[in-house]
């Protein structure tokens, strides 16, 4: 997640220095979405370890955000 940060705060930064370049943009949000992903799919690796399961990305999610954002889904 800090690794995401950082590539997002370096684009404007990079742009106030004076590195003015298309794919620079593009090439330092391509380099936050990776990083985003790679941790959440660590910390997701980390929770199944810690439930001492194969959990669902579902079970993940509602285990890890707040109870007013929980994934609902309809019954049958």
């Amino acid at each position: 997640m800090v690794a995401g940060c950082i590539a997002l705060a370096a684009i404007p930064a990079l742009y106030v220095l004076g590195y003015r370049s298309f794919y620079l943009l593009i090439g330092g949000c391509l380099v936050a979405v990776i990083t985003f992903a790679l941790a959440m799919k660590a910390d997701f690796r980390a929770w199944q370890i810690r439930q001492g399961r194969i959990g669902a990305v579902r079970d993940y999610f509602n285990d890890r955000l707040p109870s007013n954002m929980q994934i609902l889904s309809k019954d049958d």
